[in-house]
């Protein structure tokens, strides 16, 4: 669960840098088609930026002083029945996914029931269904008018809704939809499929009033005061922006100049740097302060557990529990716990640098954690901090 929260935090974090570098550097060009792809290969990076090999984690036991393997063993015959404890976050989870993908759902079925229930005819060569129950908006191939709109609005709007279809503005809509329903609780992917949105109406104007005038196009938005359903609010429509003032700005502004590219020479490098200081903010801020001094491998005289070798492993053998999921499901093997004994014999910096599971791997850093102060090992006659390695082998019998 931890691993998935760090997963949100550092996936939201790079969303977050994606979306203001749009808001302040790059919503106000006319690169409509740059700034989409912009936004959509950010969202792709913002999945991908968790998964980068940045942790503290490796694969091989790092150098430094191995100690004795701890041999863990239980009785297999004793093993109880699997009793999980009720995993109250991921049902909780696991609901909102459910709800988030049953609103999905009722969307599209009401999408499907408006097209199967509309009247179907040919204007200029493209199949359009019409009714009375929504305004002008397309959706993937499909275009939707309503019955009651002036000829003289028809070519107008009808010629918008192409230029979604045509530029498969749906799938993008589609592909925010999932992921709102995986990370059902983060409302920035809102405010995100929206800048999307808005950049769909600034193409499909861009493109409708080429064969039309400005003037004329502007009136045709003004005269239309649809409203889509709610549950439909994920199609493509005439009236589908929530700032009218936005779009109208957006037809009489001046292209961009090629200078204006010079912004996502800025956005690009700044997204990279942020995305690589997220994927590498696991190590606890105690972890860096105690880092900056020395970390020995080896040492003149090494740490000592209170009362030597054979304490440590009486301590290690009295205090270990054997995780009760791992018993039902048979689980053992060896799991190295790395760690650091200070200056002060203080020990810290625990880190598991070969594990098997989760539930293995979270009791052996509880008994190394909740060790005693050793004796601080020694270098030229002072103290230092050493580190460490101890195996600890679970296995049933």
């Amino acid at each position: 669960m931890e691993e998935f929260v760090r997963y949100i935090l550092i996936s939201n974090l790079t969303l977050i840098a994606v979306l203001l570098s749009y808001r302040m550097l790059l919503q106000r060009t006319t690169f409509h088609g740059i700034n989409r792809g912009f936004l959509l290969i950010g969202s792709v990076v913002s999945l991908l930026v968790p998964l980068l090999p940045f942790s503290t984690e490796t694969q091989e036991v790092v150098l430094g002083v191995q100690l004795p393997t701890i041999d863990f063993s239980q009785p297999f015959a004793n093993a109880p029945l699997a009793t999980e404890s009720f995993n109250w976050p991921l049902y909780l989870y696991l609901t909102g996914v459910i709800v988030s993908l049953l609103f999905f759902v009722r969307g599209m079925v009401s999408i499907i029931l408006l097209f199967r229930n509309a009247e179907t005819e040919t204007i200029n060569g493209t199949r359009v269904s019409r009714s009375d129950s929504a305004g002008p908006f397309s959706f993937l191939s499909c275009i939707h008018l309503p019955k009651k709109l002036s000829v003289h609005h028809q070519e107008v709007i009808l010629n918008h809704e192409l230029a979604h279809v045509r530029l498969g503005h749906s799938y993008d809509v589609l592909w925010l939809q999932l992921l709102r329903i995986v990370f059902w609780f983060n409302p920035l992917l809102v405010f995100y499929q929206r800048a999307i949105q808005e950049i769909h109406e600034y193409q499909a104007d861009a493109l409708t009033y080429i064969s039309s005038s400005k003037e004329h196009y502007v009136k045709v938005q003004l005269d239309q005061l649809f409203q889509l359903p709610s549950e439909l609010s994920f199609a493509n429509s005439f009236n589908n922006s929530n700032d009218l003032k936005k779009r109208v700005n957006m037809i009489y502004s001046e292209k961009s100049s090629k200078w204006g590219g010079m912004r996502y020479l800025i956005a690009l490098p700044l997204l990279a740097v942020i995305g690589l200081m997220a994927a590498c903010t696991e190590t606890p801020v105690d972890a860096v302060q105690e880092q900056a001094e020395e970390v020995y491998k080896t040492a003149d005289v090494m740490p000592e557990f209170p009362g030597g070798m054979q304490e440590m492993m009486s301590y290690m053998m009295t205090s270990i529990k054997y995780p009760e999921s791992a018993k039902a499901d048979s689980v053992s093997g060896k799991v190295f716990v790395q760690f650091v004994v200070d200056k002060t014999g203080k020990v810290g910096q625990i880190e598991v640098v070969r594990g098997v599971r989760d539930d293995l791997d979270a009791e052996a850093v509880r008994v190394i954690s909740e060790m005693p102060n050793w004796t601080a090992g020694m270098q030229n006659g002072k103290k230092v901090s050493v580190q460490m390695v101890l195996p600890i082998f679970f296995k049933l019998e």
